[in-house]
């Protein structure tokens, strides 16, 4: 995270004309920016990085939660499945850069949201890669997607009630 806010800077440096007003020297913006990375709020705890996870929207904008059931399979999961000593793992994209009160800050949205339960978790290792979803088999997907391609009548996809 401290290499990305290194990027925003020299991007702030880079653009300082376009979006401050003015060409500004490094200092001058590295003094404007707001880190991603968080000091800790106690002693003893690691720093941190603030990433917004949308579980209220059902579009496109909304995080896809994934629980791990095994080792390289994941089903659709929800908010309620990160629990307190869960391991998350969250894939994110920088969304926007924000400007307010002579600061400047950028954005960090979660994407897709891996859930590793509990008593899964002691390892500490979870990666996004080559995961199987279960309930959804790729190729059922590829049947249901060419199906709707080939018919221009309606139907409707097997709902996920798991």
């Amino acid at each position: 995270a401290h290499s990305l806010d290194e990027a925003v800077v020299a991007a702030g440096v880079q653009r300082s004309k376009e979006w401050f007003g003015e060409r500004l020297p490094e200092a001058a913006v590295r003094a404007m920016h707001t880190s991603l990375v968080k000091p800790p709020s106690k002693a003893g705890y690691p720093s941190h990085l603030r990433v917004k996870v949308n579980v209220g929207d059902d579009g496109d904008k909304a995080t896809k939660i994934y629980k791990r059931t095994g080792p390289n399979t994941v089903k659709k999961g929800t908010k309620c499945d990160v629990k307190k000593r869960a391991l998350v793992v969250p894939s994110v994209t920088l969304s926007s850069v924000m400007f307010l009160n002579k600061k400047f800050s950028v954005s960090l949205n979660c994407d897709q949201l891996m859930v590793v339960p509990p008593d899964e978790s002691s390892s500490g290792v979870a990666v996004f890669g080559d995961f199987t979803v279960e309930d959804e088999p790729p190729a059922k997907k590829a049947r249901s997607s060419k199906r709707k391609a080939d018919s221009d009548e309606e139907f409707e996809e097997p709902s996920d009630s798991d």
